[in-house]
């Protein structure tokens, strides 16, 4: 779970450096994840599969949290851990649609899908 989080911390910091919502970093963050799922025992491959799309869905809700709240800090001129703090789930997940476009939304579901394909049969 840990590293699923930290591949999200850096999607978050990459966007923040590129002042975009970078949706092509869900694919290292998949590599993370496979690595993750790999260093486990799962034995099942449907176990294997969830668990990369359980731990692949924390890294994306996670980068979208803080990406958002980095947002709303640079705008209103707050400070990071305020913005953290005074949002909610549904002021991030609004932020997230509003900025994502389909694109975004079909970038997340290839990768999702190849993930968990790939978490299946390979690791």
């Amino acid at each position: 779970m840990l590293l699923a989080l930290c591949a999200g911390a850096i999607w978050a910091v990459v966007a923040l450096i590129l002042g975009d919502d970078v949706s092509w970093m869900a694919a290292p963050t998949a590599l993370v994840v496979l690595y993750a799922i790999s260093s486990t025992k799962v034995a099942a491959r449907p176990a294997r599969a969830a668990a990369a799309l359980v731990l692949y869905a924390a890294a994306v809700v996670y980068a979208q949290y803080l990406h958002s709240a980095s947002v709303v800090a640079s705008q209103l001129g707050i400070g990071f851990y305020d913005a953290l703090s005074g949002i909610g789930p549904e002021m991030a997940y609004a932020l997230a649609t509003a900025r994502g476009g389909v694109v975004d939304g079909v970038t997340l579901g290839v990768v999702a899908l190849a993930l968990a394909l790939v978490a299946a049969r390979w690791t």
